[in-house]
């Protein structure tokens, strides 16, 4: 497995697997539908941040976020009552182990101030996020 964060906005092909990936998440957040989230990333571009986790080829799990002052916020924090990262349903622990680790590296190796707000307690990856 592979991650990277971006900052700028995605290219069709990453649409494309972003679709595919939210169709098949464990939860299907209706704030973090692709075109919802097409909105928001483009509403707020020049802010943008996108972690992205692959599994060979295939986009197994995605976070939007937006940089407001000094501070990273999800960016479905805009409008939603929780914030959910879209994980393939079919992610081993040990795959939601490592998206959650390399994330945090990046976070650190980038000097990011991080806010998760709203991260729901019945989300399945909760423990491996904390």
């Amino acid at each position: 497995m592979k991650g990277s964060v971006t900052y700028a906005y995605p290219d069709q092909k990453f649409w494309d697997a972003y679709s595919r990936l939210w169709q098949n998440s464990l939860y299907k957040p209706v704030f973090q539908t692709p075109r919802f989230i097409q909105y928001l990333a483009r509403k707020f571009e020049h802010e943008l941040a996108v972690y992205q986790c692959y599994r060979g080829d295939e986009l197994v799990g995605a976070a939007f976020f937006r940089k407001d002052g000094k501070i990273y916020k999800l960016l479905s924090e805009i409008k939603a009552d929780h914030n959910v990262f879209v994980i393939h349903q079919d992610c081993t622990e040990e795959e939601t182990r490592f998206f959650f680790q390399y994330f945090f590296e990046e976070v650190k190796k980038q000097n990011w101030t991080l806010v998760l707000s709203y991260q729901p307690a019945w989300a399945l990856y909760l423990d491996t996020l904390e």
